[in-house]
């Protein structure tokens, strides 16, 4: 398959005109285009799904090798990109939280609570969770209680001790939110290319040591 051609912009003349499907075509291939040029990868046919790994592979190296080197500029340009991305969704989030009367650290433990295993933290695993320092998390739990969205659980084990854990009105909250999330989220991630969404990726498999 020919390379595609380019109009210097990044794009193709006639990216316009096609469907979908061809465009996604044309910024896979445009991605691996430039990582041919990097040289992180040595040849550039129009790499199939089987050879995505490869090519993630070789990306994720090239990333941690710039970032041992003085030229960091492609290190730099991954993590830009991927905190570029996760501030856009993580503010898209919080401002629908927020129209909902959650401050962005209420919403945040809400869903730490919500996504335990057993759907209840202790006040010390929430703070862990949510890096605050445990006063801070009491106060986030008790002004979450006072509002209905979650509850204090006796510890069957202590009875001194309590769990934090959601009500059912707090579950309708959490869902109602991400249901108001879902189609800004949507539409600001299809607008961008498919190397910008795979940076990310590669970035977030970077920082957990992948």
């Amino acid at each position: 398959m020919s390379n595609p051609t380019s109009n210097g912009s990044g794009r193709d003349r006639n990216d316009e005109g096609r469907c979908p499907v061809a465009r996604e075509s044309v910024g896979k291939a445009l991605f691996h285009q430039k990582l041919y040029d990097l040289k992180i990868v040595t040849t550039f046919p129009i790499m199939s799904d089987s050879l995505a790994p490869l090519a993630r592979s070789f990306s994720l190296k090239a990333i941690r090798d710039a970032r041992e080197t003085a030229e960091k500029h492609l290190y730099f340009s991954g993590v830009a990109n991927a905190r570029y991305v996760l501030r856009k969704v993580f503010r898209i989030i919080e401002e629908h939280a927020k129209e909902h009367g959650l401050d962005a650290i209420h919403h945040q433990s809400l869903i730490q609570i919500y996504g335990s295993q057993d759907g209840r933290l202790r006040v010390k695993e929430l703070a862990a969770r949510m890096d605050i320092s445990q006063a801070f998390a009491s106060s986030v739990s008790s002004t979450l209680i006072a509002k209905g969205y979650a509850e204090r659980i006796p510890c069957e084990d202590d009875l001194r001790s309590n769990f934090i854990g959601i009500t059912s009105n707090g579950v309708k909250l959490l869902c109602t939110i991400d249901d108001a999330v879902r189609v800004h989220v949507e539409y600001f991630t299809k607008q961008l290319s498919d190397s910008e969404r795979e940076m990310v990726i590669y970035m977030m498999m970077f920082y957990i040591g992948l």
